[in-house]
């Protein structure tokens, strides 16, 4: 069974994007002990990568990509077991509203994809 994709877009409040770089660093710099969100935990993630859109147009947007196994549901609620301080990160995009809504939250941000690609 191939993964399923997950491609969120969101926008980065107003002055949080210096911020929201640190943070991004110091999930990169330790992934298995950092104080934001631990992917080595995840049975279900494949690949899990973050970036920093710059949009000229309509400022700064955070990219959260991931492919995982299982519905989307279990999903989340597992990426919320393994992100012991999430609203750090979510907090600094707007539309957050903290860790009981996360699964909203992404949900109606995610992108549906129209084509992803395995190698077999």
């Amino acid at each position: 069974m191939s993964p399923n994709p997950l491609t969120v877009i969101v926008k980065i409040k107003p002055g949080e994007e210096a911020e929201l770089k640190s943070i991004l660093e110091a999930i990169d710099s330790d992934p298995e002990n950092n104080p934001y969100v631990r992917f080595p935990e995840s049975r279900n993630t494949h690949l899990a990568r973050f970036a920093i859109l710059n949009d000229p147009d309509n400022g700064p947007r955070l990219l959260f990509s991931s492919n995982y196994d299982g519905d989307l549901d279990s999903y989340l609620n597992e990426i919320i077991q393994i992100s012991p301080g999430m609203d750090s990160l979510w907090e600094k995009c707007q539309g957050y509203t903290g860790k009981p809504q996360f699964s909203e939250f992404i949900r109606n941000a995610n992108t549906e994809n129209s084509v992803s690609l395995e190698r077999r």
